[in-house]
């Protein structure tokens, strides 16, 4: 696995080129919350195609940064747009739920 992390502007760039399944992330230098994720996709006999995610309108959620809204690209066109009404975290699971054996 290749893995590059270098300073691209106006972004901060985090990428792994291995493919069929590259990934790549670029960071919003003003905010510091990612601004782009690209990524490699394959369906079964079909050729390898790239994905990206685009977040926008970021906003807090007991004290985490979630994003709000999410545009996806399929190569290369919009494929879709993905608005987040409500986020909630599952605060259930106890630190004993964790080190029980089953």
């Amino acid at each position: 696995m290749k893995r590059t992390d270098r300073c691209v502007t106006p972004a901060h760039l985090l990428e792994d080129t291995q493919l069929p399944f590259f990934s790549r992330m670029l960071h919003d230098e003003r905010t510091g919350m990612p601004a782009k994720v690209e990524y490699g996709s394959t369906k079964l006999n079909s050729a390898p195609s790239t994905v990206g995610e685009t977040c926008h309108r970021f906003g807090q959620l007991d004290g985490f940064e979630l994003p709000k809204g999410t545009t996806l690209i399929l190569t290369g066109h919009k494929y879709a747009d993905i608005v987040i009404e409500a986020s909630r975290l599952n605060t259930g699971l106890k630190s004993e739920d964790l080190s029980k054996k089953q």
